[in-house]
């Protein structure tokens, strides 16, 4: 069975920001994708005063977008209205997907990603 759950334990975080030789960053928080227990694929940011999306490693577009949602959903949770994109260079799935509409966007405005719905 397949799941996406937020990575809360640290020992996990440092593994999970390891894959991608990133540090841990105060306010790390990471979603994942688990498959018999096993850590598959994941989503990076850091959930501080101005959430960035850091990396992520997807096999698929349709798993990019769960996990993408999935942070988002935790960000919205927390009040935040924001995840910066800063050190995205690549956002072609982004845009994709319908998370941001050019590569020159450098945000993604979660009220207004979650009230467009599903594209």
């Amino acid at each position: 069975m397949i799941f996406i759950k937020p990575v809360t334990d640290e020992n996990a975080l440092k593994t999970v920001f390891g894959c991608q030789g990133i540090s841990l960053v105060e306010n790390a928080a990471a979603v994942a994708l688990m498959e018999e227990g096993e850590l598959r694929q994941y989503c990076l940011y850091s959930a501080g005063e101005q959430p960035e999306l850091l990396a992520y490693a997807a096999d698929s577009s349709v798993l990019l977008d769960g996990l993408l949602r999935a942070a988002l959903n935790r960000l919205v949770n927390a009040g935040e209205t924001t995840l910066w994109l800063h050190k995205i260079t690549d956002k072609a799935p982004l845009i994709a997907l319908g998370f941001v509409r050019s590569e020159q966007e450098e945000h993604i405005n979660i009220p207004l990603f979650f009230g467009r719905g599903c594209l």
